[in-house]
């Protein structure tokens, strides 16, 4: 049976074009299930696309002795099956009560996500290396999906994960399988993997809506609904991409970008030709530029954007200000500054 598994997986590399042949990649492994089978998936591919693999280990120190056995398990791993290994270790008794407080207000998620990825992004530099691979599957997707969705999520929050990402460097092989199929494939090739015991706390709303909601969905509702959900993220990121040629038009004729030695690259917006777009456009123009210095949109909400039309729509004489997310926007006179605080 788990041949038909790599069968399929080497069927969807070739229809996806993943691979050219030669590439050098990073698998970010953290013993579990996901990237255990990801890793044993390209070892099946290795020899067909002449590929070089590492793999990237950090220990975040969570879930305290567990979180070492996770980091013994991939040693472990590593050396049986002849990969080169590089562990992190995030110490988090640096950040004291500071990360005691990111952890009672959610940010802990994100620091530890930002974390990850400029480690992993650090070594496909320093090893020039083509692309960071990760285990995201077709579950991850769906619960991705459905929060995004409660959120109040636009296109872009709603279109989930890239398979290929070409902007990031990062790849997702497994995003067309499920965690029952993962899972399924490691058993039958008797490979043991690490379970994280929080991943069972339904305290997380994650947790939730994995062990209840989606399961009621899929009893009463759609036996294929996870499927259903791949098809519109699928469909969403079509749009996004005919959305995102729009608004890269419309920005360059609103938006101009000047260098600055203190906070990096200032956004420039004017508002007499912003205030002649339409008003479907306007908020993507915002988001833009608050992307372009945050690196993503994280916690940014329609809230945000209408405060911002406040400062636009102000007929007041003195300067308007707001920040958000570490950005300082000021008004002055017919032209809005968007900057990095200091």
């Amino acid at each position: 049976m788990h041949s038909n598994l790599i069968k399929k997986f080497k069927n969807f590399l070739w229809r996806e074009r993943l691979f050219a042949g030669g590439e050098k990649i990073i698998i970010g492994i953290s013993g579990g299930a996901d990237s255990v089978c990801l890793t044993e998936l390209l070892l099946s591919v290795q020899k067909k696309f002449d590929l070089k693999l590492q793999l990237v280990h950090i220990n975040y120190h969570l879930r305290g002795k567990a979180s070492d056995a996770d980091e013994r398990f991939v040693r472990q791993y590593a050396q049986k099956k002849g990969l080169k290994l590089m562990v992190f270790d995030y110490n988090r008794a640096s950040y004291g009560k500071q990360q005691v407080k990111e952890m009672s207000t959610g940010n802990l998620e994100e620091r530890l996500r930002n974390f990850r990825y400029k480690i992993f992004e650090k070594i496909r530099k320093n090893d020039k290396a083509q692309w960071i691979v990760v285990g995201h599957h077709q579950d991850d997707q769906t619960e991705t999906f459905l929060l995004n969705l409660f959120r109040g999520a636009g296109v872009d929050g709603l279109k989930g994960m890239k398979i290929k990402d070409e902007q990031r460097k990062i790849l997702r092989p497994l995003l067309s399988f499920s965690k029952r199929e993962i899972k399924k494939f490691l058993q039958e090739i008797k490979q043991d993997w690490r379970e994280d015991q929080s991943n069972q706390d339904d305290v997380f709303l994650r947790n939730k809506i994995r062990h209840q909601l989606i399961p009621e969905i899929e009893r009463e509702y759609s036996p294929r609904f996870k499927e259903k959900v791949k098809e519109t993220t699928e469909r969403l990121q079509e749009c996004q991409k005919i959305i995102q040629e729009i608004t890269d038009k419309k920005y360059r004729q609103v938006v101009s970008d000047v260098a600055d030695k203190k906070t990096g690259t200032k956004y420039i917006l004017d508002i007499t030709e912003y205030k002649k777009m339409s008003a479907e456009i306007r908020p993507l123009l915002f988001r833009q530029i608050i992307k372009n210095l945050k690196g993503d949109l994280r916690n940014i909400t329609n809230a945000n954007y209408q405060e911002f039309q406040k400062i636009i729509q102000s007929t007041k004489g003195k300067k308007q200000k707001m920040s958000l997310a570490g950005i300082q926007i000021n008004r002055s006179g017919e032209r809005v500054v968007f900057e990095k605080k200091e």
